[in-house]
């Protein structure tokens, strides 16, 4: 049986995919890098924070003694996929 070279290299492809994803796969940790760090993640937790309290921020009060929040440069529009950080 000839195996085909373009699957030998899909298949290396994938080895090497799954070798540098292995601690998101099968360990829980999560990839937080640049951006998500230093902007999505605070407003993220700031957000479900207040929602969680029964309240919508329109306004952050943490930063520059406060500026609008929801319709801010760095806010985001709440997607689909978010869902799933509220439960936590």
């Amino acid at each position: 049986m000839k195996v085909s070279p373009t699957l030998i290299v899909l298949l290396a492809l994938f080895l090497l995919w799954l070798a540098y994803f292995h601690k998101i796969l099968f360990f829980g940790h999560l990839f937080y890098i640049g951006d998500n760090n230093s902007v999505n993640l605070p407003y993220m937790t700031f957000f479900t924070a207040n929602l969680k309290k029964g309240i919508f921020p329109l306004w952050n009060p943490y930063i520059l003694c406060g500026t609008h929040f929801f319709c801010g440069y760095a806010c985001f529009l709440p997607h689909s996929l978010d869902f799933f950080y509220f439960q936590s």
